[in-house]
């Protein structure tokens, strides 16, 4: 039996780096979490969520394919293994307060486009 990979095991990485254990990052093994990208110098973080695609048998439970690593960067697919070793790990909740300023912000933040302060300021709350 091909028993899909629980929670904890999937998430047992990021909750180290979060923990500031320093996990090994491996090129080409993403692992599941939150995280931040900056896309170019200067330029906005934007959000990014790692997850584990596992197609499963809904009656035995069982595997039915490979389980695969899927992102998502600000809302678009991305290639988890091309983006991973650029991945800062970040706070469920960081991510989610990156995601909600993003989106407040995103008529003046392009993501693969520098941000000069001095023509765009960004105030404090």
């Amino acid at each position: 039996m091909r028993r899909p990979s629980t929670d904890a095991e999937l998430l047992a990485w990021h909750r180290a780096a979060m923990a500031g254990e320093a996990p090994p990052m491996h090129d080409g093994d993403p692992q599941v979490g939150w995280y931040r990208l900056q896309q170019v110098r200067n330029g906005p973080f934007d959000p990014v969520t790692i997850w584990c695609d596992q197609p499963v048998d809904p009656e035995t439970g069982e595997l039915t394919g490979d389980e695969v690593m899927r992102a998502d960067v600000f809302g678009d697919p991305a290639d988890a293994h091309a983006i991973w070793t650029h991945l800062t790990p970040i706070s469920r909740a960081e991510h989610d307060r990156l995601f909600q300023w993003r989106l407040a912000n995103q008529h003046r933040l392009h993501s693969r486009q520098r941000v000069d302060l001095a023509a765009a300021p960004t105030l404090p709350r």
